[in-house]
């Protein structure tokens, strides 16, 4: 389960806007109980950065040790479809995914509001499934009052929790040109 405040979503949207039309990518770090504590915005130097993302090496260097002194751990990885209505790994995405145990979020930009997805990965397997967020309107990605809660410093956080039936597992489709 991983913990993630409206903030942090909030964050990670608006480098999504930001890096329009180009894909975003990222890494939230945070304690090993899955409460998120920090976004790390990295630069795309994907060779094509309007249809994949590849996070810079020291970018990702970086990152990986200031979690290591902040003794925080990889919780998640996220990253931008800007043309996507509602955003799903592609076929890229799984066979890139080599955290199997990190979240996987992606954002959409193609519709009238950002929509932010998550989902668990497996690359070894070929498939992926969703993650559900429980506290963020699907669309509006605003707090809804039932199933989220406050936290101790009264920070807004929803729960990510990963829903492993079956029914949620779906085969990676390859990608049409």
């Amino acid at each position: 389960m991983i913990a993630l405040k409206q903030t942090h979503a909030t964050e990670i949207i608006a480098h999504a806007q930001a890096s329009a039309p180009h894909e975003c990518c990222g890494l939230i770090g945070g304690s090993n109980d899955g409460h998120a504590r920090t976004i790390y915005r990295m630069r795309n130097v994907a060779s094509d950065p309007l249809i994949t993302y590849e996070a810079a090496p020291e970018d990702l260097f970086a990152a990986q040790r200031s979690m290591r002194e902040c003794g925080e751990e990889l919780l998640a990885i996220y990253h931008s479809h800007p043309r996507s209505q509602t955003p799903t790994p592609s076929a890229t995405d799984v066979r890139l995914a080599y955290y199997p145990s990190a979240v996987y979020f992606i954002v959409g930009l193609g519709g009238e509001q950002p929509e932010l997805g998550a989902f668990r990965i497996s690359e070894r397997e070929g498939c992926w499934g969703k993650s559900r967020v429980q506290g963020l309107c699907r669309r509006s990605l605003k707090p809804k009052p039932e199933g989220s809660r406050r936290d101790l410093d009264g920070a807004q956080t929803h729960q990510v929790r990963y829903q492993s039936s079956g029914r949620e597992s779906r085969r990676a489709r390859r990608q049409v040109a």
